[in-house]
Parts: C-alpha cells; structure tokens; sequence
C-alpha cells in the first residue's frame, strides 16, 4: 500500500508540474507585442505541453530520476510547437511560438542560476534553442527571398 501512495504523489507532482510549464507557456503567448493572437493561447498552451508529455512521460514524470523543471518543459514543448501540424495551426500561429520560445530561452538564459537548473533541464534547453536557431534560419532564408523579390 506504501508503494500505491508514493506512485499517486509522483503522478500528482508530475501533473503540478506540467500544470506550472503551460503557465509559463501560456504567459510567453500573452507578453506577446499584439492584441489578438491568432489562436487560443491557453488552450495551445496546454495542447503543446500535452504533447510533450506525451513523447516522453517516464521522463516528464520523473520515473526516470528528477523531473525536469517547468521552464525547461515549457521551453521544448514550444520548441515543438515549430513543427506542429494541427489543421487549425496557422504560419502565424508558428511564428507566435517561435517569438514565445525565444522569450523563454533569454529567460532562462538570465535566471539560470535562480531556477537552479539540472542536467536534464540544460539538455532540453539547449535542444530547444537548436529547434528555435533551425527555424530562424529555414524562415530568415524565406524572409530574404520575399524582399530580394520586391527588390529591397
């Protein structure tokens, strides 16, 4: 019966922490510059950090050692909001999350030492700024080839 109840807290502060990763996200979403973003920031919110969930919850929820922190987990669960195809997911709504991501990562970057980040926390972090750095690039050479276009 002991085992029952340690298993039930680890579910519980797994879903705490998830929990506290789609506020972050949902709070990257809403320091946005614009008035109406064009999807529902909570609901993306918690959809992205779901699906990140998702792929790994052994690791999210810390069967697999210290769970990783919600900034960590807000950070890759936007980063694969870069790749996430939902019919209702407009290039705008991409481009949203790539502006939230990189808000998250200089976050994290300037607080480090306050959010007291783990091993695994730094893995995803940086594997989130890869995602983030791949995306610049593949819409920064779009970008360019719009105004070499029109002539700018």
């Amino acid at each position: 019966m002991r085992f029952g109840r340690f298993a039930l807290f680890g579910r519980l502060k797994g879903v705490l922490k998830a929990s506290e990763a789609s506020g972050i996200v949902k709070q990257a979403f809403k320091a946005l510059p614009f008035a109406i973003l064009p999807f529902d920031p909570d609901a993306l919110a918690t959809r992205l950090v779901a699906l990140s969930y998702s792929t790994k919850p052994e690791m999210f929820d810390g069967r697999l050692g210290k769970p990783p922190h919600p900034m960590a987990t807000a950070a890759v669960s936007l980063a694969g909001g870069l790749t996430y195809e939902d019919y209702e997911f407009a290039e705008t709504a991409r481009q949203c999350v790539f502006l939230a991501l990189g808000n998250v990562l200089i976050d994290a970057s300037h607080n480090a030492r306050r959010y007291g980040f783990g091993p695994l926390d730094a893995r995803l972090l940086q594997l989130s700024e890869l995602a983030y750095l791949e995306h610049e690039k593949k819409t920064s050479a779009a970008t360019s080839a719009i105004v070499g276009s029109l002539g700018l």
